[in-house]
């Protein structure tokens, strides 16, 4: 019979459910369910072979159209979203470990460049380009695809997917000290997650299951479009009231919150292992690298020492400069 865990009525779902109507009529519960009826007809009246015919009707339904497009739609464009993003992790991810490489970051630090100046230039390099992307692959998939949609919400939806990624592109450009590895590493990984999503492709998973795989940004982005598409094949597309609803075990409301919760907790990783991880002998001989636990210093807050507030102290929240006989020392040494 079909599955039980289906919705009795979707209020999505516009085709002719074919395969549920065939297991009612052809397979083992419309023959239980006449063998129980004659049963109880028999028992009832005390005739042995007193019988109910049983037959199944499909009911009348309204024409429908059939588009094989909305069911590849599924599988293809989220896809194409990935690849979207490919160059610019590849361009962003060389750019920042080349820094590395060259020291050219460590100088700027020296010469008084703050880490949240250095690290705001880069948001806005990668977002300004991002965006401009989410504007184009808006106006696409609202003029070719999910014209039902609201724009200003498919807006929003490739806009933090491009935050995620800013995220995810900091933490692995903090695993290493090869530009070209990085960069490599990187897009494979990026694409590779994708097919995570087989896992959590089951409708019926449940939804905790779903978010903790969303902690991937590539899976949040399929899971919250499979969904948008099942709005527009309604006739109704991603509104507001449709946002937070749960269907399938997945809002895409949840979507949106997991690409955040992910720039946060990717970037917090990306930046505390900048700081502290040493992967070249360039990083060993560093007297800019901090101790791992820099984030419960009062220094690094502050940018310089409990009681202490001279300009000099600010160039870096670790390296201070001694005035009696004009030595950089590292912390408090």
């Amino acid at each position: 019979m079909p599955s039980q865990l289906k919705y009795a009525a979707d209020p999505y779902e516009t085709l002719i459910q074919r395969e549920s109507y065939t297991l009612y009529a052809r397979d083992t519960f419309s023959f239980f369910q006449n063998w129980a009826a004659n049963a109880v007809l028999r028992n009832t009246s005390g005739i042995w072979d007193a019988s109910i015919a049983s037959l199944v009707v499909p009911m009348k339904s309204e024409k429908i159209k059939f588009d094989e497009f909305w069911e590849a739609q599924g599988n293809l464009y989220p896809l194409l979203i990935l690849l979207m993003y490919i160059i610019p992790i590849h361009r962003l991810v060389m750019r920042i470990v080349t820094e590395r490489e060259s020291n050219s970051r460590d100088v700027m630090k020296v010469m008084g460049m703050r880490e949240v100046s250095y690290w705001i230039s880069w948001f806005i390099y990668f977002m300004t380009i991002t965006s401009l992307i989410a504007m184009g692959a808006t106006f696409i998939a609202k003029t070719n695809v999910i014209p039902n949609s609201n724009w200003f919400l498919i807006y929003v939806y490739f806009w933090l997917y491009s935050l995620s990624i800013f995220g995810y592109v900091v933490f692995m450009s903090s695993l290493f000290s090869s530009s070209i590895v990085a960069s490599l590493v990187s897009n494979l990984l990026y694409f590779f997650t994708h097919m995570c999503d087989y896992a959590v492709k089951n409708d019926y998973l449940p939804e905790y299951h779903k978010i903790l795989a969303s902690f991937l940004p590539s899976i949040a982005m399929k899971r919250a479009f499979v969904n948008i598409l099942k709005y527009e094949r309604a006739g109704r597309g991603l509104q507001y009231y449709n946002l937070g609803e749960l269907y399938y075990n997945y809002r895409v409301e949840d979507a949106f919150y997991m690409f955040f919760t992910t720039f946060v907790l990717f970037f917090g990783l990306g930046l505390y292992l900048t700081n502290v991880m040493r992967l070249s002998k360039q990083d060993s001989d560093s007297e800019l690298k901090l101790p791992w636990y820099y984030p419960c210093t009062w220094k690094y807050w502050t940018g310089r020492r409990a009681g202490f507030g001279s300009k000099e102290e600010k160039v870096h929240p670790f390296i201070f400069l001694d005035n009696t006989n004009n030595k950089t020392t590292k912390g408090g040494e």
